[in-house]
Order: C-alpha cells, then structure tokens, then sequence
C-alpha cells in the first residue's frame, strides 16, 4: 500500500505535508505515521497502540505536545493533502477523497468547505 502511495505521488508530483516537531518522542513519532500512513483507516486504538500507550493517556500526551487532538490533526493532514491533490486536477474529488480515506465524497466535500470556506469543486475551479 505504501509503495502504490509513493508511486501514484512521484507520478502526479505530489510532495506529503510537512511534519511537526515536538520535544515528545513518541508524539513525534505519531505525527510522522499520521503524515505518512493518512490515507488508511487510522483510529485513537491504532495510535495508542503504535505508541505502547493507553489510549487516555496517549490522546492527553498528543494534545498537550500541540493543541489539537489526535483525530483533529489527521482530518486536518487529510484535508491539506487533499488541497494539493486537487490542486495538481489529475483526480476527480471522488478520488481524492478516496485517497485520503473520506468515508463519502459528500462527508469530504462538507469538512473541506467547513475547513476552507469553499467545496472542492470550487477549489478545484479556481486552479483549473
């Protein structure tokens, strides 16, 4: 899955976001897998879990390092590599969304326009 990844990001020149950098390991760590592995179904269960924390302990851990919860900072990561996606207009919203593990195209469509004030047609419409 993660060689298919690179290879669809070589081949529509796609670079990841940039990562944070906490003075916490382990929540550094965390932000490197969600950067990484955003596009498949990632849960509080499977962070705590990579982290060797339970999972109170490791959402107040990731909290305190940077001020958004573990679920707001992915579906913020989702939703920034999702722009870059749609920016590049080789894939349809349908298939960004997809890529970016969006349950629905409509689900996405609404976080994108609460996140950035515009649906991703509109978006999209603006670079093409």
């Amino acid at each position: 899955m993660l060689l298919t990844h690179e290879i669809i990001q070589n081949i529509i020149k796609y670079k990841p976001q940039m990562m944070l950098q906490t003075d916490n390991m382990i929540i550094n760590e965390s932000i490197k897998f969600i950067n990484i592995s955003y596009e498949q179904e990632i849960t509080i269960e499977i962070l705590a879990n990579h982290s060797n924390l339970s999972k109170s302990h490791f959402t107040k851990l990731f909290t305190d390092a940077i001020q958004v919860s573990p679920m707001v900072y992915l579906r913020t990561i989702r939703l920034q590599n999702a722009k870059k996606m749609l920016q590049t207009q080789e894939l349809t919203v349908t298939e960004v969304a997809q890529q970016c593990s969006f349950n629905s195209t409509s689900y996405f469509t609404k976080i994108f326009k609460e996140h950035f004030l515009e649906t991703p047609k509109e978006f999209m419409r603006r670079f093409g």
